[in-house]
């Protein structure tokens, strides 16, 4: 049996924001030897907190197959997964297989959320104007460092991105709202350009910055806004942008 290139006990970083990288005591490993290796491993860890049925497994990854064949192909594909990583992290028994949470790791997408949750229940409860904004929201937005497995267009894994990416949203417009309640407009324009970059046709959004470019006095760089948002209302949806918007 081959040793696996990360050590036994070693500690784990995941990284599954921007695409996938594992580093092994701040090492990276090399790429796993197939895509759908890599998929499966980001799979287990992504939803860590339950064992997975073989059956299952077979079936979402390898459902043009025969059963029979889709089963060899998982077993072969954990084979793969151990040569790689200190097997430890793969729990399989004959019909289940999961990701070991007990061993040491560290997980972008975890401490992401668990940052993003927690900045907003401090954002709801601290009082409007004399509070710094929560840090939390500052860790969440640095750890988004591109979209949830970019480059990988499994079902499974669009569906996690767009709802991590919802959660991104929410914490830029966290930081929109913390700083503009504080009359720190510049900061604030920042937050809400970075929305509207990712989620373009966010109509809401548009009309942030064009009301923080008035609280700046920056009435020329707001009508331009306005017309970004005329212009992309138009292409993408065929329709005009909403009365509040226009006036």
């Amino acid at each position: 049996m081959e040793t696996p290139i990360a050590s036994l006990k070693a500690t784990l970083k995941i990284y599954l924001f921007g695409g996938l990288q594992i580093l092994c005591n701040d090492i990276p490993l090399p790429p796993f030897p197939t895509a759908k290796a890599a998929s499966l491993f980001a799979y287990l860890v992504t939803f860590r907190q339950r064992a997975h049925s073989r059956l299952v497994l077979a079936g979402t990854f390898w459902g043009d197959q025969a059963d029979t064949q889709a089963r060899r192909n998982l077993s072969t594909t954990l084979w793969r997964l151990r040569c790689t990583i200190d097997p430890t992290y793969i729990v399989a028994s004959e019909e289940t297989v999961a990701f070991n949470t007990h061993n040491d790791y560290w997980l972008d997408v975890a401490a992401f959320e668990e940052s993003v949750h927690q900045g907003i229940r401090e954002s709801g409860s601290r009082r409007p104007s004399d509070s710094p904004v929560p840090d939390s929201l500052l860790t969440a937005i640095s750890l988004y460092r591109g979209d949830f497995l970019e480059g990988y267009y499994d079902d499974w894994c669009l569906l996690e991105r767009e709802r991590l990416r919802a959660l991104y949203l929410q914490a830029l417009q966290a930081l929109v709202s913390g700083h503009k309640s504080r009359g720190e407009y510049q900061i604030a324009l920042r937050y809400a350009l970075l929305v509207t970059a990712q989620d373009p046709l966010h109509e809401e959004a548009h009309r942030e910055v064009m009301c923080l470019h008035v609280l700046l006095g920056q009435r020329n760089e707001a009508l331009q806004q306005y017309q970004l948002c005329h212009r992309l209302c138009q292409e993408e949806l065929g329709q005009e942008p909403m009365p509040e918007t226009t006036a």
